[in-house]
């Protein structure tokens, strides 16, 4: 009977652990899809007519906004956010 509590307590622990190595991971890559979403707006700030950084600056900001949600799904507030950032970086006030 001790035996199987050991285990159970090792498998727990084991579990824990990759649970928390799972979260850095995907913390780290939130914040390396929010560095790139926010390095092509500041382009397209430089460079408000270039297309190409419009369609860029919106796939990153679909990335960022999507590696945000445990889903993976976009949602219309998400879509909503990335049209002001590109808005307010095209036509700063």
């Amino acid at each position: 009977m001790m035996t199987i509590v050991i285990v159970m307590g090792v498998i727990g622990l084991a579990l824990i652990f990759l649970g928390v190595l799972k979260m850095k991971t995907e913390s780290a890559y939130i914040k390396e899809t929010r560095k790139q979403y926010i390095n092509v707006l500041q382009q397209l700030a430089k460079a408000p007519d270039n297309d190409q950084l419009k369609e860029l600056a919106y796939s990153y900001g679909r990335k960022y906004y999507v590696s945000l949600r445990k889903d993976g799904n976009l949602t219309v507030n998400d879509e909503r956010a990335i049209s002001n950032d590109l808005v307010y970086h095209i036509c700063p006030q």
